[in-house]
């Protein structure tokens, strides 16, 4: 986005013909006063053909992809099904631009949003099918816009464009788990077996499994989440040897890098690491690594919730890090005046006056 104000969702198009003599393309304005109102972006509609729209060049302009509903449905050809009058109409040229444009977008990491007939091509995308009359189907909503009892559209857009159902988002992080894998390894690091895994709100063991199997380097947090500089030998060998064997235990592999609670950290600590076999510990220094940096103290970025995309960008860049060193150093003053409880208890009290 470096140079723009916004960014750019490129939203598709579709064919429409008017006055049954003008083939045009159209996109609704509720998506693109969503895209503007709501997303904080700005929209840019793109034809829905690939013999006007470039893909290359498309999404080296835009910062997203909006796939739209739409009136036509996606032809099943394109899922291994004959056609039939109750699948119409079609837009073809559509399908052509959709398929492919989707597929590109996950191979360049493209942020894509489908919506109604969007997610259908995405998932035709990728090999599934579609049934041409869900509301067929025993237990299964209409999603057709709602009519009156003769059979036509009603006229309120209000009825037609109100809500209809809840939308829930998989809390499995599984489900990322491939798309993050096709840019760069990826790192989790995790409390021990017998710590919070398992716990209402924290990954399965059967997740971790799974992420490990996906190719995710599987790293430890320690057993219980205890800040180690409060801590002495017999608890630290729990918290760092044994919580790392009881991850390997688990995935059936070598865990060989840990990260140190709230970034907190001692000699004693450090010693424990070493001698536990593992090859790395991070810590919450803010600076970038390279390969003179000590690997059992290695700089770690927090990247909260609420951080913005110009700040994250600056970070990435190296801009930003000396003020968060700052602000480290600060914070390392007070917590060694006052302690880690103390410390904590503190910064809690600010945050919620906030």
């Amino acid at each position: 986005m470096s140079g723009k104000s916004k960014p750019v969702v490129g939203v598709i198009g579709n064919a429409h013909v008017v006055n049954d003599r003008h083939n045009v393309q159209l996109v609704g304005q509720r998506n693109l006063r969503a895209v503007a109102e709501v997303a904080g972006a700005l929209p840019l509609m793109f034809a829905g053909t690939p013999d006007i729209t470039d893909i290359d060049a498309l999404l080296g302009a835009v910062d997203g992809i909006l796939l739209t509903g739409a009136r036509a449905n996606v032809h099943p050809t394109h899922f291994g099904v004959e056609a039939d009058p109750k699948h119409e109409p079609y837009d073809e040229a559509r399908d052509a631009m959709a398929l492919r444009l989707i597929e590109a977008c996950v191979e360049r990491g493209m942020p894509l949003f489908g919506i109604c007939r969007g997610f259908q091509e995405m998932n035709v995308a990728f090999g599934g099918s579609l049934h041409p009359e869900i509301r067929e189907l025993p237990g299964r909503m209409n999603h057709r816009m709602p009519r009156l009892e003769n059979g036509e559209i009603h006229p309120d857009p209000n009825v037609v464009f109100a809500d209809r159902h809840e939308v829930r988002l998989a809390p499995d992080v599984t489900a990322a788990g491939p798309a993050h894998l096709t840019h760069e390894p990826a790192h989790v690091f995790l409390t021990g077996a017998t710590g919070f895994l398992g716990k209402p709100g924290y990954l399965s063991r059967a997740q971790v499994r799974e992420l490990s199997s996906l190719g995710f380097e599987i790293g430890c947090h320690s057993m219980t989440h205890q800040y180690l500089d409060d801590l002495k030998q017999s608890a630290l060998r729990h918290e760092i040897s044994d919580a790392g064997k009881s991850l390997e235990d688990l995935i059936a592999r070598k865990v060989e890098h840990f990260s140190c609670p709230g970034g907190r950290y001692s000699a004693e600590a450090l010693a424990t690491a070493k001698e536990a076999g593992y090859r790395s510990v991070a810590t919450s220094h803010a600076r970038a690594n390279c390969p003179a940096t000590n690997p059992f103290e290695l700089g770690r970025v927090a990247i909260m919730r609420d951080l913005n995309r110009k700040r994250f960008e600056a970070i990435c860049a190296g801009d930003a890090l000396w003020k968060m060193r700052f602000a480290e150093s600060t914070r390392d003053i007070a917590r060694r005046l006052l302690g880690n409880d103390s410390y904590d208890r503190l910064r809690v009290r600010i945050l919620r006056g906030r």
